[in-house]
């Protein structure tokens, strides 16, 4: 039986996304939506849930400590302000 490697990394890709998370998923979408995120909540923290900001705030501690239960499901990251370098 000859194994091609296409075929074998298809497959294991199709497994991954199968099994995707919601918090992968909502990093997906805030990386593709950055720009327009940046204009209305640069320079926050953005709790994302279901690809949508469901808050954002200043400090991230007070984010953190409102969706620690659903932290499977809620993706939170700052999101720095135009023209701001940001090394997380």
């Amino acid at each position: 039986m000859d194994l091609n490697i296409d075929d074998h990394c298809s497959g294991v890709l199709a497994k991954q996304m199968a099994h995707k998370r919601p918090i992968d998923e909502n990093q997906d979408w805030f990386n593709e939506h950055i720009k327009e995120l940046k204009k209305e909540h640069g320079g926050t923290f953005v709790a994302i849930r279901n690809k949508y900001v469901i808050e954002s705030n200043n400090d991230f501690d007070k984010l953190f400590e409102k969706f620690k239960k659903e932290s499977s499901k809620v993706y939170i990251v700052y999101l720095p302000k135009e023209g701001e370098v940001s090394y997380w």
